[in-house]
């Protein structure tokens, strides 16, 4: 008798929510980083904070809407009735990005005063 085989689902490309996530995530803690040296040599220069943190977001949300980018890091291979959920990509990436940007920002900025 043949052993049984198992018929595995059709897999299709989607967009991951964690690798987005963790796209955003770091983008944000590129702009905290930058944030809070920014900060730390003048801090007049503290207006220019959040105006670079949206800047960086808006940069990072055309890069993962590039398909290069995105087909490269940000997609995973799902059943197909995962496949067909669409992904906002900015409420996606937003809060985590937002996130990572404010926290480094104050631990850079307070770890660089304190010294």
């Amino acid at each position: 008798m043949e052993p049984v085989k198992k018929i595995e689902p059709a897999k299709k490309l989607a967009l991951s929510v964690a690798r987005l996530t963790v796209f955003f995530a770091v983008a944000g803690a590129v702009a905290g980083l930058i944030s809070g040296l920014i900060t730390i040599v003048n801090i007049r220069l503290n207006i220019l904070a959040p105006l670079i943190a949206l800047f960086l977001f808006y940069v990072s949300y055309k890069l993962a809407a590039q398909e290069k980018i995105k087909n490269r890091f940000l997609m995973t291979p799902v059943e197909e009735s995962e496949a067909e959920k669409k992904v906002n990509v900015i409420m996606t990436g937003f809060w985590s990005y937002f996130v990572m940007w404010l926290i480094l920002w104050v631990m850079v900025y307070t770890l660089l005063v304190m010294y």
